[in-house]
């Protein structure tokens, strides 16, 4: 991979050989384990890059580098599975490093403090998870509970800062004949990175839905589904926020309501399948260029 971008008299480029392995083995006819391990990379943001500055309140300034080189990753994950009868188990375990990822820094200069992107020593997170299953009457009803964990450790210049972070989502799935019931829980999945923990969201839905086959437009039968559904039908509040721990500009922030409004969601899909028939790989690059290069005066 070739990242390059440039501005004046400065430039960034670097090549990034980016490995994909991928090993399964099935243990028995109940079990097996996977493993995919990758190294890849990403460029700063044109905004980033600029050298510019860009006053945020009377105290803060927000300041481009133009020195941000580009940043390499590797990921390694490992997953597995067992089932057997009406009980089964699954576990998630990934782990991934940023070397020298841009993070935010912030200095105090002539009686302002200075809020700039810098390349940071290194980055770790760990997310494991592990769902129990259930089906007590077979296919008529699918229990299931996940516990998982996220660590992250995180080593800037002048900081070093770990955090962990629990999650539980629990899920049932009622299934007659072409209907399906379905009711989903998730607390929170809180997400840190520099300095930064940003608060996640608690959700629960409740779903309808409906499948069969069917002869359309004189092709052979087609399958499709309608699905209604819920988001937090039971809950009139809500809440999310953040908190920096920078050591000279700390700051936390909450968004609340005790009003939500509940979204009713309808979901159709319709299968065509006829012609030939091809698997299609994954789409490993993402060549789009997005990135309008405008520096966002807002505090992280």
């Amino acid at each position: 991979m070739r990242n390059y971008n440039s501005q004046g008299e400065n430039h960034n480029e670097k090549y990034i050989f980016r490995p994909n392995i991928r090993v399964s083995y099935n243990i028995n006819d109940n079990a097996y384990i996977r493993y995919n391990g990758y190294i890849s990379g990403y460029s700063p943001s044109l905004s980033d890059l600029n050298n510019v500055e860009q006053d945020i309140d009377s105290l803060q300034i927000r300041r481009g580098n133009p020195n941000l080189q580009t940043v390499w990753y590797y990921t390694h994950t490992l997953t597995g599975g067992y089932n057997k009868g009406i009980f089964g188990v699954e576990f998630f375990m990934r782990y991934s490093y940023d070397h020298k990822p841009i993070m935010e820094q912030v200095t105090f200069e002539d009686g302002k403090f200075v809020r700039t992107n810098i390349n940071q020593k290194g980055f770790h997170r760990l997310n494991t998870e592990a769902t129990f299953k259930l089906k007590p009457f077979g296919e008529y009803l699918t229990l299931s509970v996940t516990p998982g964990l996220n660590r992250y450790i995180s080593y800037g210049e002048e900081f070093t800062h770990t955090y962990s972070s629990w999650r539980v989502r629990g899920s049932a799935v009622f299934n007659y004949k072409k209907w399906s019931l379905t009711g989903e829980m998730y607390t929170r999945w809180n997400n840190f990175w520099g300095e930064t923990m940003d608060r996640g969201e608690r959700i629960h839905t409740v779903s309808v839905g409906y499948s069969d086959e069917s002869r359309l437009l004189g092709l052979e039968k087609v399958k499709w589904s309608l699905t209604g559904g819920m988001f937090n039908p039971f809950s009139k509040s809500y809440s999310q926020g953040s908190r920096n721990y920078s050591a000279l500009t700390p700051n936390k922030s909450l968004v609340y309501t005790d009003n939500l409004k509940q979204i009713f969601v309808i979901n159709f899909t319709i299968n065509f399948n006829f012609g030939r028939q091809y698997k299609a790989g994954n789409k490993r690059l993402n060549n789009d260029d997005t990135d309008a290069g405008i520096m966002s005066g807002s505090k992280k």
